[in-house]
């Protein structure tokens, strides 16, 4: 099972390119754009699980 990394930054192309890096490296990406959008991303996760 691959670990999941939560990216937060106000910029897509910031976050899409760290998602890339990161997704070739085996992990499971999460991305908001904000705090608020990260903290509901968590919330979201933990309840479906």
């Amino acid at each position: 099972m691959a670990k999941t990394i939560l990216i937060v930054d106000d910029s897509s192309s910031l976050r899409t390119v760290v998602k890339l890096a990161l997704t070739r490296a085996g992990y499971e990406v999460l991305e908001a754009a904000d705090g608020l959008e990260g903290l509901a991303q968590l919330d979201q996760r933990a309840a479906s699980t």
